[in-house]
C-alpha cells in the first residue's frame, strides 16, 4: 500500500511508571523515558520507512495505565495501548506502529501485535465512514436540513455574504499561520544545559549566564569572531604594563542602578579571588576605580590581549545585592528553578526592551527528550538537537537549521591511570580513532587538526593521522599482547578502559560506539558510561578517557584553553598531565603581544600535545536548532556562547 504521511504514533509524556525519583520533574515521569526510548531508535526503523510521524502529548488521561500511546491516521482504526514499559517496550511500539502503516485501513489482528500490545490495548475506535460488521447504527441518520434555491433577487445578497465569509475565513488562516497572534508576549526555549547557579564567581556560571542573555562583559566576540567593547568603550595600555578601561555610557544594572567603576572593581575582583578561571591567562587580575567611569587592571603576568581576556566568560560583570547577584543584560531573572527552569522578563532598563518577550528558559536532560518536546510544540527554540532526530521534526511546525561552531570535540585520557601513564598506548589510542568515522557518525562536522578549528589562524595545520597497524605496533612495544579473545594482556592484566560521554553534548553519547568499535580492533576493550555531572566525574579523575566538548578560543585567543586544562597545576587539567617544555612554552605565550609570535607559540604548544597524547583531538562539529514559528529568522551563531541576544524578539 501507499505510505501515508499523516500516520501518527502518539506517546504520553506525563504518564507516570512508578520509578520517578523526583515527581516534579517532567523529564523523569514513564512516559518522558519512553518517548526518549522510542525515538532513540525511531530513525532506521520501517515505521519510519512507512512514513508513520512521531509525537509526544501531554496527558493522554489514562493515569492508571501507563505508559501510554495511541496509533491514528485519517479513514484509518484508531487504537489506544497501555502497560508500556520506558526500558523495555520501545521496539514492540515501533513494531505495532509499522504493522498499522501496512494493514488495510489500519485494522489490527491479534497476531499482527506483539505480545505486550496484545493484552495492553485500551481502545479500538472505527473510523467514522467504516460501515462493517463492528458499527451497528443505533438510531435512523438525521435528515439534512433544507436549503432554499435562492431566486434571482437573492443572488446579491447570496454573493455578498460568500465575499464576507471568505474574508472572514482568510483573517482566521492568517491568524493561524502568523507566528505573531499568540506568541508575541512569551517564548520557551529548551537546552541540555542551563546554569547551576547564578554565583558568576563559581565554576562556568558566567558562561552561562551571558549565554541565557542574563549577564554581559566588558567586551564581547561578535559575531565576526572580533573582540569588540560592551560594557566597556576602549581599554588601553599604559606604559607600565597597566591598563585604562574606559565604561561605556549610559549603562544599568536591571534594577537600574547605574554601571560604575567601583561596582565592576568590586565584582572582578571578587571572582579573580574564587574563581581559577578567571586567573588563567594572565595570572590575577586587580581592578581599580580611578572614577565612575575609569578603571585601571594590573595583571600578574604582562598582556597585550587584555580586551580579549576580558571577553572570557570568567569576567562577568555584576554587583551584588546582599545574596543576589544584579546583571545587566538584556533580560532579567524572574524566577529561577535550579536544573531545572529560569523564568526571564525584558531588563526595563536596556535599549529596546519593549520588543523584546518574556522568556522561559528550561532545561531538557538530553537531546531525544529535546526533539520530542520541539516536536509537540513545547518550545519554540530547541537549541542543539541530535543530529539522528531532524528526520523525525521535518513534520513540525518550523523549521531547523544548522550552523558551525567554534566547540571542538576531543577525549581526555588520564595520564594518573597506571595504563595511560604509558604514551605509547595513548598514542596509540589516538592513531586507532577515525575522524572520518566521527564525522560519519553525527552525520555533521570536519574532522578536527587540533585544538582549535580551522577558522582560527593558529589552529593547528594537516589532518590527523589514522593508523591501526601503527597503534598496534605500539601497543607491541608497550607489551601488550593480544589474547585469545581479542582484548590485549601484560602481565595477567586486560587492556580494558572505561569511556565516558554526557548527555547535554548528544553527538558524544553517539560517538562512544565508534570509539569502542575502533579500539577493539587493536585490541583494547572499552566499556561505556554516560553521566549527567560531566564536570564532576571530570574533575575527580575517577575516568579512563572522557569525551568531552569545549569552546576552545571564546575569546578569539588561544591562550586560555592552552593554559586552562593544560599547564601542570592549571584548575582543569583533567588529564592530568604535566610537561615543563609545554609549561615554559605557555609561560612565553602568556606575555607575547605580537599575534603572528602568538600564533606560532600556539602552534608548537599543538605540537607538544599531540606527541604525549593527554587528548585526542576528534571533530569540530555543527549544531542544529529547532526554530517555531514565533522566532523564524533567529539565526545561531558563536556557538552556545550567545544563544539569547539582545536581538532575540517574535517574528512578525
Amino acid at each position: 500500500m501507499d505510505t501515508d504521511d499523516r500516520l501518527t504514533l502518539s506517546i504520553c509524556l506525563r504518564c507516570r511508571d512508578g520509578r520517578e525519583e523526583r515527581d516534579f520533574d517532567l523529564d523523569q515521569r514513564g512516559g518522558r523515558r519512553l518517548a526518549r526510548a522510542v525515538a532513540s531508535v525511531f530513525g532506521g526503523s520501517r515505521a519510519a520507512r512507512r512514513g508513520v510521524r512521531l509525537r509526544g502529548v501531554n496527558c493522554m488521561s489514562q493515569c492508571k495505565r501507563p505508559c501510554t500511546i495511541a496509533l491514528t491516521g485519517p479513514d484509518r482504526f484508531t487504537y489506544l495501548f497501555g502497560d508500556l514499559a520506558p526500558d523495555l517496550h520501545a521496539r514492540d511500539v515501533l513494531t505495532v506502529a509499522a504493522a498499522y502503516a501496512d494493514a488495510p485501513g489500519g485494522f489490527l489482528r491479534r497476531p499482527d501485535r506483539p505480545e505486550v500490545l496484545r493484552a495492553g490495548i485500551l481502545g479500538r475506535i472505527p473510523p467514522i465512514a467504516f460501515s462493517g460488521d463492528q458499527v451497528e447504527p443505533l438510531a435512523p441518520a438525521s435528515p439534512r436540513p433544507h436549503t432554499p434555491t435562492p431566486t434571482q433577487g437573492d443572488q446579491g445578497n447570496m454573493k455578498l455574504f460568500a465575499i464576507a465569509k471568505l474574508a472572514a475565513t482568510a483573517s482566521v488562516a492568517a491568524a493561524l499561520l502568523s507566528p505573531v497572534a499568540v506568541l508575541a508576549d512569551e517564548v520557551t526555549i529548551g537546552q541540555t544545559f542551563i546554569a547551576p547557579g547564578l554565583d558568576p564567581a563559581e565554576g562556568s556560571n558566567g558562561w552561562a549566564l551571558v549565554s541565557h542573555g542574563i549577564a554581559e562583559q566588558l567586551f564581547r566576540v561578535s559575531r565576526e569572531g572580533e573582540v569588540v567593547p560592551n560594557l566597556a568603550a576602549s581599554a588601553a595600555r599604559n606604559d607600565d604594563g597597566t591598563w585604562t578601561v574606559e565604561l561605556a555610557p549610559n549603562r544599568f544594572f536591571s534594577d537600574g542602578t547605574p554601571v560604575t567603576a567601583e561596582a565592576v572593581a568590586t565584582a572582578l575582583n571578587r571572582t579573580g579571588e574564587a574563581n581559577p578561571s578567571a586567573r588563567a591567562t594572565a595570572g590575577r587580575l586587580t581592578f581599580t576605580a580611578v572614577d565612575a567611569d575609569t578603571l585601571t587592571v594590573a595583571t600578574a603576568h604582562p598582556t597585550a590581549i587584555l580586551p580579549s581576556i576580558l571577553a572570557e566568560w570568567a569576567f562577568t560583570v555584576y554587583r551584588m545585592q546582599g545574596d543576589t547577584p544584579i546583571f545587566t543584560g538584556p533580560f532579567a531573572v524572574a524566577e529561577f528553578e535550579p536544573g531545572g527552569s529560569i523564568d526571564m522578563v525584558p531588563n526595563a532598563h536596556y535599549a529596546n526592551a519593549d520588543a523584546r518577550p518574556d522568556i522561559t528558559l528550561r532545561r531538557i536532560a538530553d537531546g531525544q527528550s529535546l526533539a520530542l518536546a520541539f516536536a509537540s510544540g513545547e518550545l519554540d527554540m530547541a537549541f542543539n538537537l541530535p543530529v539522528e532526530t531532524l528526520p523525525m521534526l521535518d513534520a513540525a511546525e518550523g523549521e531547523t537549521v544548522s550552523f558551525p561552531v567554534a566547540y571542538q570535540y576531543m577525549m581526555w585520557m588520564n595520564t594518573r591511570s597506571p595504563v595511560l601513564a604509558d604514551p605509547r598506548v595513548r598514542r596509540a589510542i589516538d592513531l586507532a580513532i577515525s575522524r572520518d568515522d566521527l564525522v560519519a557518525a553525527a552525520q555533521a562536522g570536519v574532522p578536527a587538526t587540533g585544538a582549535f578549528a580551522q577558522t582560527f589562524p593558529f589552529a593547528a595545520e594537516g589532518p590527523l593521522p589514522h593508523d591501526p597497524d601503527r597503534a598496534a605496533a605500539l601497543l607491541d612495544a608497550a607489551g601488550w599482547t593480544m589474547g585469545e579473545d581479542g582484548v590485549r594482556v601484560r602481565d595477567g592484566e586486560r587492556l580494558e578502559l572505561v569511556l565516558y560521554a554526557y548527555p547535554q553534548r548528544p553527538d558524544l553519547v553517539t560517538f562512544q560506539p565508534v570509539v569502542r568499535a575502533a579500539l577493539a580492533q587493536i585490541g583494547i576493550g572499552v566499556k561505556t558510561q554516560v553521566t549527567e555531572t560531566p564536570s564532576d566525574v571530570a574533575a575527580s579523575g575517577a575516568f579512563d578517557l572522557f569525551l568531552w566538548a569545549q569552546h576552545t578560543a571564546p575569546a578569539g585567543d588561544p591562550g586560555l584553553f592552552l593554559s586552562l586544562f593544560f599547564e601542570t597545576d592549571a584548575a582543569r587539567n583533567y588529564s592530568g598531565w604535566s610537561n615543563a617544555d609545554y609549561d615554559a612554552l605557555i609561560a612565553d605565550l602568556r606575555t607575547a603581544g605580537d599575534p603572528e609570535v602568538r600564533i606560532d607559540l600556539a602552534r608548537q604548544a599543538q605540537e607538544i600535545i599531540a606527541a604525549e597524547a593527554p587528548v585526542a583531538f576528534l571533530v569540530t562539529p555543527e549544531w542544529h536548532v529547532g526554530l517555531s514559528p514565533a522566532l523564524a529568522g533567529y539565526e545561531p551563531w558563536g556557538s552556545d556562547y550567545y544563544v539569547i541576544r539582545p536581538d532575540l524578539v517574535v517574528a512578525e
